[in-house]
C-alpha cells in the first residue's frame, strides 16, 4: 500500500508542478518511466555525470508519433577564459521506440545567449552555434551545426567530435571552428546563518576536456588546455543568484582535494583570519588572476613553492605544496608563505598595468634597491619584505590555527622559515626569543593535533 501511496503522490505532484501541460494518464505514466529508466552512472563525462539534474516535470512534446519528449535541466552556463565567452545549454530528449525507451543528452554551444533556447524553438529562434548528441555513455551520437536556424551542409552527423584531423577549420570571419578546452570547476559558498547572505568560498576543478565546436561570429580562435573556459556550477545548489555569479577564483586543483594541506587550508579559512583576507582573499574580489592551490614537485626546493609563469596569458598564479606530509603547523605556513607570493604577483602585475605605486611604498622601495642585487624570479625581494612585515602576522594567524595554546614566540620558528638568509636588516637575531625558536617549533609540532 505505501508503494502505491507514493506513485499515486508523485504522479500528482508532476501533474500539478506545469499545469499548462495536461497530457493522458498513459502519456503521465511514460514520464515516470522515462524518470525511472534514465541513469548517467555510465556517463564518462565526470562533470555531466554527477552534476546534471533533470526537472521531469518542465518538458515539452517534440513528436506526437513516435512519444518524444525535451526535459529541461539545470545546467545553462555561461563558459569564460581570458578572452571570448562562450555559452552552454544542456536538454534532455526521451523517445519511446516501440516498448524501447530511448534518450539523448543534448548540448547547445553558441557565442550567443541561450537562455530562451530549447530543443522544439531553436530553429523558429534563428539559433547560431553548434548541438552536440551524446548517448547515456556520454558517446558523441551526432553533431549538427546551425547558422540562423538554418543546418550547415558543411558540417553533418559528424559523429567522432573530438577527431581534429577531419574537423574542417575556417577563416574566423563570419563563423568558425574551433578547438575548445573546458575546464569544470564546482564553486563552493559560505552562508553567514539563517537569513544570511552568500559569500564564494573557492572551488574545485575537475578535469579538461576538449571538442570541436562552431560559434558565429568572428574574433574566435582555438584556445588551449592552459588557457580553458571555465564551466562553473554552483556546489550543491549554491546561492538564489544569477546563474553567472562567479567571476573570480580560488581553486583547488584535484591533487590537492582530499589531502591534509586541504584540511588545513580549510581551517585557515574557517578562521578567516587578517592574514587570510590580506593574501588569499585578494583572489576574491580580484576577477583578473585566479590563486590556484595544487600538489606537484617544486624546482628549487622540496617543499612549497609559487608559480606565477602563466599570470601573463590566464592570470593564473599556483600555489604549489610538495612536502604534503609535514606537520600541520607547517603546511599552514607553507600555504601562508606561498600565498603571500602569489599576492605580490598579482599586486605587481597590477602595478605593471597602472596600479598606484603609493599604495605600497615601502614594497616598491624595496624592488628599487635591489633590482640590481637580486633576481626577483625566485622572490628574493619578496622574501626581504616578507622579514620586514610578515613574520609576526604569520606567526599570529598559526598560533590561532593552533588554539592559542602557546604565546606567539611558538610559532616565529615556523614564520621565519625560507627567510632567514633574506634578513637584510637583521630582524631574526635582534629578537631575545630566537635562541628557543628551535625548542619551541619541537614543542608545537608533538602537540598539534589540527587535522589528524
Amino acid at each position: 500500500m505505501k508503494k502505491i501511496y507514493l506513485l499515486l503522490t508523485l504522479i500528482l505532484l508532476i501533474g500539478c508542478e506545469k499545469e499548462d501541460t495536461i497530457l493522458p494518464q498513459s502519456q503521465d505514466n511514460l514520464i515516470l518511466q522515462f524518470q525511472s529508466q534514465f541513469n548517467l552512472a555510465k556517463y564518462e563525462d565526470p562533470f555531466v555525470r554527477d552534476n546534471l539534474k533533470i526537472r521531469w516535470n518542465d518538458f515539452n512534446k517534440i513528436e506526437e508519433k513516435l512519444e518524444s519528449f525535451e526535459f529541461s535541466t539545470n545546467l545553462n552556463s555561461t563558459l569564460r577564459n581570458s578572452k571570448n565567452s562562450i555559452f552552454t545549454k544542456y536538454r534532455l530528449l526521451g523517445h519511446r521506440n516501440n516498448d524501447e525507451l530511448e534518450f539523448e543528452v543534448v548540448k547547445f554551444i553558441s557565442s550567443e545567449n541561450l537562455d530562451a533556447i530549447t530543443f522544439k524553438n531553436f530553429q523558429n529562434l534563428g539559433f547560431s552555434g553548434t548541438i552536440i548528441f551524446r548517448d547515456l555513455n556520454g558517446k558523441p551520437t551526432k553533431t549538427e551545426v546551425y547558422t540562423d536556424g538554418l543546418k550547415s551542409k558543411k558540417f553533418n552527423n559528424f559523429v567522432n567530435n573530438n577527431d581534429s584531423k577531419t574537423a574542417p577549420v575556417d577563416d574566423c570571419f563570419d563563423g568558425c571552428w574551433i578547438m575548445m578546452f573546458t575546464r569544470p570547476t564546482i564553486d563552493y559558498y559560505q552562508n553567514s546563518g539563517a537569513g544570511g547572505a552568500w559569500a564564494y568560498s573557492y572551488s574545485r576543478m575537475g578535469a579538461t576536456t576538449s571538442e570541436w565546436i562552431h560559434v558565429s561570429g568572428s574574433g574566435y580562435t582555438s584556445n588551449t588546455s592552459t588557457d580553458p573556459y571555465h564551466n562553473h556550477y554552483d556546489y550543491p545548489s549554491g546561492p538564489a543568484v544569477a546563474s553567472d555569479n562567479h567571476p573570480v577564483e580560488i581553486l583547488k586543483d584535484p591533487s590537492f582535494i582530499g589531502t591534509k594541506a586541504e584540511c588545513v587550508f580549510d581551517k585557515l579559512e574557517e578562521l578567516n583570519g587578517n592574514l587570510f583576507k590580506e593574501t588569499i582573499g585578494t583572489f576574491i574580489d580580484d576577477p583578473k588572476f585566479n590563486l590556484i592551490f595544487k600538489v606537484d614537485n617544486c624546482p628549487n626546493t622540496n617543499n612549497a613553492c609559487c608559480d606565477n609563469t602563466q599570470i601573463e596569458t590566464s592570470g593564473d598564479i599556483f600555489v604549489i605544496i610538495e612536502d604534503i606530509n609535514t606537520n600541520p603547523i607547517q603546511l599552514a605556513q607553507y600555504i601562508l608563505h606561498e600565498s603571500i607570493h602569489a599576492e605580490m604577483a598579482r599586486y605587481v602585475h597590477q602595478y605593471n598595468s597602472g596600479v598606484d605605486i603609493n599604495d605600497r611604498p615601502r614594497l616598491f622601495q624595496l624592488y628599487k634597491y635591489y633590482h640590481d642585487i637580486y633576481d626577483n624570479d625566485a622572490g628574493e625581494i619578496d622574501h626581504i619584505y616578507m622579514t620586514e612585515k610578515f613574520i609576526t602576522p604569520i606567526a599570529s594567524t598559526l598560533r590561532q590555527l593552533d588554539g592559542n595554546r602557546y604565546s606567539i614566540d611558538y610559532y616565529k620558528a615556523f614564520a621565519w622559515d625560507g627567510l632567514r638568509i633574506w634578513d637584510a636588516n637583521g630582524l631574526l637575531n635582534m629578537d631575545p626569543e630566537s635562541p628557543n625558536f628551535e625548542t619551541y617549533r619541537v614543542i608545537v609540532n608533538q602537540t598539534s593535533i589540527l587535522c589528524d
